[in-house]
């Protein structure tokens, strides 16, 4: 598990962004998305908002992962589910979408660097793709860099 420096470094060692390319959310807004989900964040995804959640250079360019859009990936990712006749998961924590088709998201309660499922538009279930959000964060770091 990273800490907030650990993944502003990575983003900026892996080229995608240069120091003043990446920016994190304060304490108070990361406890306000708190807030909107009505519980507590997994240490690692809280650690990623405070470091990159406000943006992160060309990591995930044209993809709703960042500030402000944060509160709204939960109702973007009920909406896309429901188009395709399944519920999101009511412990759901959407924190990407990538031009409305592709979802990422982990589920409260799984500990604080939780598994990350991945949904496709016409799937009929989420796949779980990363075993942690920390191995997410590992793996899109690198493609993204190619």
């Amino acid at each position: 598990m990273y800490s907030p420096e650990e993944y502003r470094e990575l983003i900026v060692r892996s080229g995608l962004a240069r120091s003043f390319e990446v920016s994190g959310l304060s304490e108070e807004s990361v406890t306000k998305l708190e807030l909107a989900v009505s519980s507590r964040l997994p240490l690692a995804y809280r650690n990623f908002l405070l470091g990159v959640g406000r943006c992160a250079g060309r990591y995930f360019t044209g993809t709703d992962m960042f500030a402000p859009d944060l509160v709204e990936l939960r109702e973007w990712a009920r909406e896309l589910f429901l188009e395709h006749g399944i519920s999101f998961p009511e412990k759901g924590v959407a924190f990407y979408m990538h031009q409305g088709y592709v979802l990422g998201f982990f589920m409260l309660g799984n500990g604080e660097d939780p598994s990350v499922y991945q949904y496709e538009e016409g799937a009929s279930t989420p796949v779980k793709r990363w075993n942690s959000f920390s191995e997410f964060f590992e793996q899109t770091v690198k493609e993204h860099s190619l």
